[in-house]
């Protein structure tokens, strides 16, 4: 009797040890019955790379092993079709060719493996959405805060700019200094910020199937628009503030 492994059960199993030299003692099912027999002896003869077998994407492969039909007799048996075309189109093809080769089995459960893939994804979807729903928000709020403390932070120095202008400081002086003001403080807070994607990543690599410990692009896409929030909320208050009259400014307390 001869069986092939995958990876997976070598690394766990068979450490250290050449698999194709093993003999593995495995009960025998019983037709219909919920109970094994007398263990037989099974031979090692090739081992597989790691496949999911009727488990989680996004989880380990677990141990496997595999062993001909015609060893083991078994009710229910898989059937994996590889076509360059619609898979749908050939269902029927796929039907009428196993009626002529085995007639008393029925073809059931017709799956693409894009449907498949769907059905083991519908979970991560959903968190998927719901991360998307909450990275949303909080890139909102985090706008709308910078926008509020840049706005607040260039008001209370109306006084400053009042007097800059009234010494003679042009307009765009005056703009392009609180930009830089801006920009001095949105930098740092940037550096920090991508520090927490890089360490936080892990956790959503772990969480969602196929998602990377940083995705790069959208790092970079809302990094770009927190900054640009912090420009934009330092220049339309830099504006305002140069089209005040310098002695109306030097007035205000």
């Amino acid at each position: 009797m001869s069986v092939v492994v995958n990876e997976s059960f070598v690394r766990r199993y068979l450490e250290h040890t050449d698999p194709l030299t093993t003999r593995l003692m495995l009960g025998m099912p019983q037709p219909g019955q919920n109970k094994l027999g007398s263990p037989v002896a099974f031979q090692i003869v090739g081992v597989f790379h790691d496949i999911h077998n009727n488990e989680k994407l996004a989880g380990a492969a677990q141990p496997q092993m595999f062993v001909s039909l015609g060893q083991i007799p078994w009710p229910f048996v898989g059937l994996a079709v590889r076509t360059a075309v619609d898979p749908g189109a050939v269902t029927s093809s796929i039907r009428s060719t196993l009626a002529q080769v085995a007639p008393n089995v029925a073809l059931m459960h017709v799956q693409t493996m894009r449907e498949v893939v769907d059905d083991q994804m519908t979970g991560d979807r959903f968190g998927m959405v719901l991360f998307a729903g909450f990275a949303g928000v909080a890139l909102l709020l985090a706008a709308l805060g910078i926008y509020g403390v840049m706005s607040f932070a260039v008001a209370q120095r109306t006084h400053e700019i009042g007097l800059r202008m009234a010494l003679g400081a042009q307009k765009n002086e005056v703009v392009g200094m609180i930009v830089r003001g801006g920009m001095r403080m949105a930098v740092p807070g940037m550096a920090i910020g991508l520090a927490g994607v890089f360490v936080l990543g892990r956790l959503m690599h772990s969480t969602l199937y196929g998602v990377g410990a940083v995705d790069y692009a959208s790092t970079v896409l809302v990094a770009a628009v927190l900054f640009g929030v912090g420009v934009f909320a330092s220049w339309i208050p830099a504006l305002r503030s140069a089209r005040v009259d310098p002695m109306v400014a030097l007035r205000e307390e």
